[in-house]
């Protein structure tokens, strides 16, 4: 079988990303966090960190949403990849894709104090990925099914999935009483997400290895 010497590079610099989202993610949340003691993590969202005209917001815009935009789309390229013709995983790399694009428009966009529109801008566009990410999941613990020795992963993939959307249906009717505080929401349900995209990336990472060994790359 005749191998692209592209595929592998991509399948590595995909699984590098999606390990790389939470790296960045949650440093930059932590030290803006740690740079900011009026900030409460649990009853506070995150974007309030990238308010426009808060301290340090350029900084926590570029390494909590721009920079993790772009990886989660170099992310979603690999996983496309990797699955190759499988719809379901065709259709959860697309929804991570633009999960991605969605991330990286929120840091284009950030919260306003002076203006409800963009505040409302930003807020829409984290939705793409609330909940375009848990149903990625749903849709890799289909798509790896004719994958060998990949059974635990696709009841992995499954479980965050269920777990996340288990999350939206409990928190979105508490969310007008703010029952549960949104920081609180926000830190648990990214947590999960953190989970799945490093385990994904290892896999990926493990992937590339196993499916195009370096002996059978040609050009």
């Amino acid at each position: 079988m005749k191998y692209s010497k592209y595929e592998r590079p991509l399948l590595t610099a995909g699984g590098v990303a999606a390990i790389g989202v939470c790296v960045l993610m949650v440093t930059a949340f932590l030290t803006v966090t740690l740079m900011r003691p009026d900030y409460d993590p649990l009853t506070q969202a995150a974007s309030l960190l990238g308010e426009s005209g808060s301290p340090y917001a350029l900084l926590f815009n570029i390494a909590h949403f721009l920079v993790p935009g772009l990886l989660l789309i170099l992310f979603a390229a690999s996983l496309c990849l990797a699955v190759g013709d499988h719809a379901s995983g065709k259709a959860a790399a697309g929804l991570v894709a633009l999960a991605g694009l969605s991330v990286l428009l929120s840091g284009i966009f950030p919260m306003s104090p002076t203006s409800d529109t963009q505040s409302a801008i930003h807020e829409n566009l984290g939705v793409p990925f609330f909940l375009g990410m848990p149903c990625a999941a749903l849709l890799m613990g289909q798509a790896l099914a004719d994958k060998t020795g990949s059974a635990s992963l696709r009841k992995f993939s499954r479980t965050i999935g269920f777990l996340l959307i288990v999350l939206v249906a409990v928190y979105a009717p508490l969310m007008p009483t703010a029952a549960v505080p949104a920081g609180l929401f926000q830190r648990v349900y990214l947590s999960a997400i953190h989970v799945w995209l490093v385990v994904m990336g290892i896999w990926l990472l493990r992937f590339s290895k196993a499916q195009y060994p370096e002996r059978n790359q040609t050009s």
